[in-house]
Parts: structure tokens; sequence; C-alpha cells
């Protein structure tokens, strides 16, 4: 091993060491017996494995701090012959051991450790399935045979929606044969001026341009197509005529013996969203029914009925101020076990429901503001998205009437505590002039919903007045 001769305090150690070995004659002491005396209880790492070369010591030395050195031996008198008087030995420099190594200091853990992070990334969501087809059901209808769809040619929204609906809607109804009628061909003369091509009226008087320019058109094209047993009338087909009582589907279901439905929901926004509304749940279905959209099997479908005869202004007059209990009553024919929230007269009126599957109230009749749909006295939430209104209101089919409530209310954006028509109705019955009491439709309507049978059956088993406006598509279900 090297030794460091430059080092003060080596030098020192070897020469008192020589010194002491050639006066005292005396033997090195080994290494192993100095460490031997070495108190082990004062030192306990010297259970571990000790270095004993000379570059360890000399290293350990070269770390403490150096000291003055002692007066050297005189070099007058060099040890060539043993003295007379033999001197105490001096002993020997010990063999100083190195220190352990220093052991770290254990780290404490952190306050708020991090989330270790996953060995593997988690795994991904499933990606949703194709709803399975059902096995064809001969009850299912037939849209190409039994479903004629009309539009108006001359709306550009009308013959928009007609594409849209048969392209999102699909499901069948793409197969359904279309008829366009191409209102108005005129302008009147006088105060009125021009309809809209998009006007939910037109003249009855002194003209029947309803039944020149609508209902004739479609009439004369349904005795060439002797299948069809349902009508769909689209946005821009006007739905009621002036000084005419009856509405334009009844003078269409009457003399051709077919059902009629609307889908015209007050604007084209609003059409279009409630179009949007059937291809959620279309595609919400496990199952494909045909061209039948059902909630049956959906996670969306709701479940609770509200219905209310409270505010109304026959008050408890039995069967004229009960039309809610006689809802209510209706569904419990069906399904015993039903959820309904029924408030009688003189209790407080329904301001908030969840997942709602169907709603009657009085609307203006039972003291509610004309505006109730969308002024926040209602709000539902939840699942409702699929649910069939009646009001008992005699006005309830014209668009903008100030004193009651509009079906074009209720289709609107924020109708019902919507934010972006999530919570509008799916089907709703209305009247475009006064159809009285007797005339609102049935309360069968709520116990054929509840059923699971097609709304254009039950709107139609449950109409009572030729100034009926059955919203909706034909072809939905509970």
């Amino acid at each position: 091993m090297a030794i460091v001769l430059g080092s003060r305090n080596i030098r020192r150690a070897l020469a008192i060491f020589a010194l002491s070995f050639l006066t005292c004659g005396c033997k090195a002491i080994p290494d192993v017996a100095l460490e031997e005396n070495i108190d082990k209880t004062k030192n306990p790492a010297s259970s571990l494995p000790q270095p004993t070369s000379l570059d360890q010591a000399n290293q350990k030395t070269q770390n403490q701090p150096e000291t003055s050195p002692s007066p050297s031996p005189s070099p007058a008198k060099p040890p060539v012959a043993a003295s007379p008087a033999k001197p105490a030995p001096v002993p020997a420099a010990p063999v100083i051991p190195p220190m352990p190594p220093p052991v770290p200091a254990p780290v404490p853990p952190p306050v708020n450790p991090p989330p270790a992070t996953p060995t593997a990334p988690p795994p991904a969501a499933p990606t949703p399935t194709a709803p399975v087809n059902a096995p064809i059901d001969p009850s299912w209808p037939d849209p190409a045979k039994d479903l004629l769809i009309v539009y108006n040619s001359k709306s550009k929204d009308s013959v928009d929606l007609l594409n849209y609906y048969r392209t999102q809607r699909a499901a069948g109804i793409e197969k359904a044969p279309t008829f366009a009628i191409a209102f108005p061909t005129w302008c009147e003369v006088g105060s009125d001026g021009c309809y809209s091509p998009d006007s939910e009226l037109v003249p009855g008087w002194p003209v029947d341009y309803a039944q020149i320019e609508v209902v004739k058109p479609i009439l004369d094209h349904l005795k060439t197509r002797p299948t069809i047993k349902h009508v769909l009338l689209l946005y821009g087909i006007p739905t009621r005529s002036v000084n005419f009582s009856e509405s334009i589907s009844s003078r269409i279901s009457g003399p051709s013996n077919t059902k009629v439905t609307t889908i015209n929901m007050g604007s084209a926004e609003s059409t279009k969203a409630y179009i949007d509304k059937l291809v959620r749940m279309k595609n919400s279905m496990p199952q494909t029914m045909g061209p039948i959209i059902s909630s049956k099997s959906s996670p969306l479908r709701g479940v609770v009925y509200g219905f209310e005869d409270a505010g109304s202004r026959y008050g408890g007059i039995p069967w004229n101020g009960q039309q809610g209990e006689l809802r209510r009553d209706a569904v419990l024919s069906v399904n015993p076990s039903a959820i309904i929230d029924f408030r009688p007269f003189g209790a407080q009126r329904i301001s908030t429901l969840k997942d709602v599957a169907g709603f009657v109230t009085w609307g203006a009749n039972g003291g509610r503001e004309p505006t109730y749909s969308g002024d926040g006295s209602i709000k539902f939430s939840g699942n409702s998205s699929w649910w069939v209104l009646n009001t008992i209101e005699s006005f309830n089919g014209q668009q903008r009437v100030a004193w009651q409530g509009s079906y074009e209310r209720w289709f609107a954006k924020n109708a019902f505590g919507s934010v972006n028509y999530e919570n509008t109705p799916v089907a709703a019955t209305a009247h475009t002039t006064e159809p009285s009491l007797l005339g609102v439709a049935d309360a069968s309507l709520y116990a054929c919903w509840e059923s699971g049978k097609l709304w254009i059956d039950c709107a139609a088993s449950a109409t009572r007045t030729p100034s009926y406006l059955n919203l909706g598509d034909p072809y939905i279900s509970r």
C-alpha cells in the first residue's frame, strides 16, 4: 500500500513507533489486537468490518484538523547504541478505526402524499352498441302504405323540415309517401294582406281558401291512396281557418276516415328541436320496434303522472271540476301501481315534478297565468322529455293567444323548466276554438298512453270536438 510521506501526523507517528521499537525491542502489536481493545459498547458500528490499511487510516487522519507538531528528537544524538538507563517506552500510536459511513436519516413521508401513478390506464368506456332489431310484429304500422306526410312546397322551412324528419327520424318513415300543397297561391286584398306560407291561419270567408288550397287537394290525393290510415301534417300546413269552428285536421280526418296528427310546434326552430327529441329517444332504445319509438326499455323513461284539479274554475263539482281526478282513475285502471301526484280542488298546484310521464292542468282556468309553461311556475326535471300534456283550456290550439296557455309556448325552448327543450312534451292535445268542457280530450287518453298504444290511436280515440289539434309524431308510444 502506498504511504503519504508528506503528512506531518504520519511522519510523527512513524518516528515515535520506530524509536520505541528500537529502544525496547518490542514487537509490533497486531492491528487485530488493538481492535479487540476497543470498547464495542461505546462504538456500536465496530461490529461492521473495519478497514486496516494505512490508506484508510491516512484518509481518516487527513479529515481531522491539523495540530501544531511536537518538538522532534535531537538529530545530534541518533539512537545508534543502547542507553545505560532505559527510559519508559513510548506507547505506539493507536490505529484509529475509520468512522462508519453515515447512515442517511429517514425522509419523513409527505403530509399529503400525491396519489400513486397507476400502472395501467383505466379501461375505456364501452362503445355503445346498436339497438337489436326486434322481430317484426304484424300489428306495427307500415309507413310505406299506412302514412301520408303533407308539407308546403312554398315554405322553405316546411321543405327543410320534411327532409330532416325523414332522414333523422328514419325507422321506416323515410319510406312513407309525401304530398305537397302550394299555399298561398294568392294575395288577399284588404287589411289581412298576404298570408305567410308558415301561417297557422288561412281565410275561410268570403272565399273558403282553406278548402280550396289546403283541404281539397289533400282529400283528392287520399282517394288515390286507399291504404292510407294516418296523415301527418308538417310545419307549414295551416292548422285553422277563419270563421270555421273545425280545425284543418278535422276537415281532413272526417271525410277521409283517417287519423290526423301534426308536427308543428309553433316555430321552425321548436319543430326541429322536437324531431331531435324523437331521435334521442330512438337511439336510447335497446331494441328497435320497427317504426315505433317507445320509452318502454329506455333509461330516459319517465314514470310519474301529475294531475291537478287545484284552482279549477268549476270548484269541486262532480265530473266538471274533476278532470284531473278522472285522468288519475283512468291511469290506475290500467296500472294500479302507477306513481301519481294528484292535487284535488283546494290543494296547492303542482310546481315541480320529476321524471314525468303525463301532466294535466286547468292552466289559466285554474288560476295560473297564461304564461305558466315558461314563467318558472312549473318546473320539471330528471327524465321528463317523453310525456303527454292535456290542459283544460278552450283556445290552447291557437298561437299567440294572450289569455290562455298555447301549444306554441308548451314547446318553446324554456318550457317547463327547460334550458334547451329538454322538458317539453312529446305529445299534446289542443283546440283551435271553443270545445266546451265536453269537447276536451277524454280521460281515456291517459289510460291508452299508459297501456303503450300508439299516440295517433290514443289521440284519435280521445277526440271529442271538431276543433281538435293533436300534436306529436304518429308512431310514438309510452
